[in-house]
């Protein structure tokens, strides 16, 4: 053990520099493990984010599956139930199995080309198989539903949808089969040049289609002329019913069951019987007894006398229809005209749709739709045998419910768990954040406490300092008046000074290492 001096100074320094150099090493060998821990649990973080995250992806992934696989089965359905009603005694049963499949196809091509969905496609198909269609006049007339309801702005499958109004319409007329598009341009033609919709120019048509097909009038010229009477205000049933109870009665008047009153009628028109027929004996057209009846109009005094005789030879039922008839002439000529030149309308109509940006909208819905279609079909195989084993599973726990004792004792159990899940759950959050907060505030606490701690240490530390550069040599040097007690003075000094580095080393760390160079 060094007595001199210089030996203690010589020793504490050293033993300050080893210190120094121990404390370095401990702090960056804290600082390391820190610097693991904060990288493992970032990593572990990280993995947590990423295993959560594939969680979330594949529950989503699994949502929008079954949101896909349900929406073609109820395509599916709609399909299979328009395949039973076309279905006829005469077909084999894998006449039906190829059907079902030439529907599905012409459901999808027709929505793919046409503002609307598979399934509403797929529900023209069930209405024109309602009206007693079978599978191959359901493939000819679809196309035509569809360009017919686009081009009245209709919905092409429900009652009164473009396939409902189509069949009947053709069913009224006894319009072949490969005349649809044919009929459905007429349709759209005229409630799209006349002031009704297509809604109206049906219900016209079927009050007033069974009398005046009974006198050989067309769909064309019945739709023309409820056209003129929509212009003229008279829409609906309304219309149809006047216009049936007209010609009913003109009939009435110039046939063999006239009457002496119905021959009156015709006497003051200055008319008679076989001018409203041809040489076959059939009523004369249309516009030639529009013109005969005017010009003997004209020939009445007063308006009393027109309105009279008008009501006698077309009924008081009748009369709302063939008095704007009479006035609105004109008209007539004018929607026949557009009426004669309907060709390709419909389909025209629906293309013009289709150009515009709900057009492309819809392109892109249909083709989403059909998409999940097609991929539901092709997972069916994986999705359904899961969907059984899901059944007989619920059909077990149906089957526990049922037995007395057993089935109210689980079903308690599994109310209890289902409870205890969720309040443990909630419970467990709830501790776990305050917990949290509880080690957040004491890691801020001692943060603080080790600061105050710090500057505690560094405010000792320079007081002993400034006490021995101030008093320890001086003092030791005028005490002794020697070398000797200089010496020890100086000692001293070397002891406190060294002290007082050690202790601020202690709380800061590598301050000394600067300060003793």
């Amino acid at each position: 053990m060094p007595t001199s001096p210089l030996g203690i100074g010589i020793t504490i320094r050293l033993r300050d520099e080893f210190t120094l150099n121990a404390k370095r090493i401990q702090h960056s060998m804290s600082r390391l493990t820190k610097s693991q821990n904060r990288m493992m649990n970032a990593n572990l973080r990280a993995a947590r984010g990423i295993g959560l995250g594939m969680a979330a992806a594949g529950t989503m992934g699994i949502r929008a599956i079954a949101s896909m696989y349900k929406g073609a089965a109820v395509f599916e359905d709609i399909i299979i139930q328009a395949n039973t009603k076309a279905f006829k005694s005469y077909e084999t049963h894998a006449d039906k199995l190829s059907n079902l499949n030439k529907l599905r196809k012409e459901a999808l091509r027709i929505s793919e080309e046409t503002i609307f969905s598979p399934s509403d496609v797929a529900s023209g198909e069930m209405f024109l198989a309602q009206a007693g269609a079978n599978t191959e006049t359901i493939l000819k007339q679809l196309s035509a539903s569809a360009n017919l309801s686009g081009a009245t702005g209709i919905q092409i499958g429900g009652k009164g949808g473009g396939a409902d109004i189509l069949t009947n319409v053709m069913h009224m007329f006894k319009i072949a089969d490969n005349k649809a598009e044919d009929t459905a341009d007429i349709l759209a033609k005229v409630s799209n040049s006349a002031n009704m919709s297509i809604t109206d120019l049906m219900n016209s048509l079927v009050y007033a289609a069974p009398a005046l097909q009974d006198l050989n009038f067309g769909l064309k010229e019945t739709s023309v002329i409820l056209g003129v009477l929509g212009n003229a205000g008279v829409q609906a049933s309304i219309a149809g019913t006047s216009l049936q109870n007209s010609f009913r009665q003109i009939v009435r008047v110039v046939g063999p069951l006239s009457t002496k009153k119905d021959a009156k009628v015709l006497a003051a028109l200055g008319l008679t019987k076989a001018d409203f027929k041809d040489a076959q004996g059939n009523l004369i057209k249309f516009p030639q007894m529009i013109e005969i009846i005017g010009k003997a109009m004209t020939g009445l005094q007063g308006n009393v006398a027109k309105s009279g005789y008008l009501q006698g030879l077309v009924g008081t039922r009748g009369y709302k229809a063939f008095g704007p008839l009479l006035k609105s002439f004109k008209n007539y000529s004018e929607i026949m005209a557009e009426a004669n030149n309907s060709g390709g309308f419909a389909a025209e109509a629906m293309a013009d749709r289709m150009a515009g940006t709900l057009g492309t909208i819809k392109r892109m819905e249909d083709a989403w739709a059909a998409f999940k279609i097609e991929f539901s079909a092709a997972i069916a195989p994986l999705v359904e045998p899961l969907l059984e084993v899901l059944m007989i599973i619920t059909k077990i726990f149906k089957w526990l419910f049922t037995i007395p004792i057993i089935g109210k004792a689980f079903a308690i159990l599994l109310g209890l768990f289902v409870v205890a899940v969720t309040v443990g759950g909630a419970l467990l959050a709830i501790i776990t954040s305050l917990s949290l907060m509880y080690r957040t505030s004491m890691a801020s606490f001692g943060a603080m406490a080790a600061s105050v701690v710090a500057g505690y240490r560094q405010m000792t530390a320079s007081a002993l300092t400034y006490r021995a550069a101030s008093g320890g040599g001086m003092g030791g040097g005028m005490g002794g008046g020697m070398m000797g007690g200089g010496a020890r003075g100086l000692g001293k000094s070397f002891a406190i000074n060294s002290a007082g580095r050690a202790y601020r080393t202690g709380a800061t760390g590598s301050k000394f290492g600067k300060k003793g160079q």
